[in-house]
């Protein structure tokens, strides 16, 4: 079995108010292997997000990544252009927010995001992308498949969202 993830001695520093440096993810190691689901588990602000932001090459507002390799599907994360790291966002890798109402946006439709990433990367005509969408909602078993998509995630509840 393959690692679709590898992550070594990755370091992560922030600059505080009083503009003071603080490492705040000190030495993470860990592999994510082919059909493997990985938790990260802490309390509020113990770098989980930081770290699953970082798998992407991005860094939080205030934060830089200053050590440790980062490979994504045999890529290196650190090695690639900001916008090589952008072809892969969505298609090798995906960040899913805890929340599902901070997954959407509130001024675009539920379809509109549903299938922004087929759209962005060019991966299938809008109205086949469409089709497959209802299709995901049906097998969801959400209400109205066909309409749900219209409406915007203020329209729809928590757990549809999700």
């Amino acid at each position: 079995m393959s690692n679709l993830v590898e992550v070594r001695n990755l370091r992560i520093e922030a600059t505080t108010d009083s503009g003071r440096v603080v490492e705040i993810i000190k030495g993470v190691s860990l592999d994510i292997a082919d059909g493997e689901i990985v938790a990260l588990i802490g309390e509020s602000g113990s770098g989980k997000t930081t770290i699953a932001l970082s798998l992407m090459g991005y860094a939080r507002p205030g934060c830089r990544i200053t050590g440790g390799e980062i490979n994504v599907n045999g890529k290196n994360m650190a090695a690639l252009s900001e916008k090589q790291r952008a072809k892969l966002r969505g298609t090798d890798i995906a960040y899913v927010p805890q929340s599902a109402a901070a997954s959407f946006n509130p001024s675009s439709t539920i379809m509109e995001q549903v299938i922004e990433v087929t759209r962005i990367h060019g991966l299938m005509p809008p109205e086949q992308a469409r089709k497959r969408a209802v299709e995901l909602f049906r097998a969801l078993s959400l209400p109205d498949p066909e309409g749900i998509g219209a409406r915007y995630p203020h329209q729809v509840s928590g757990g549809q969202l999700q």
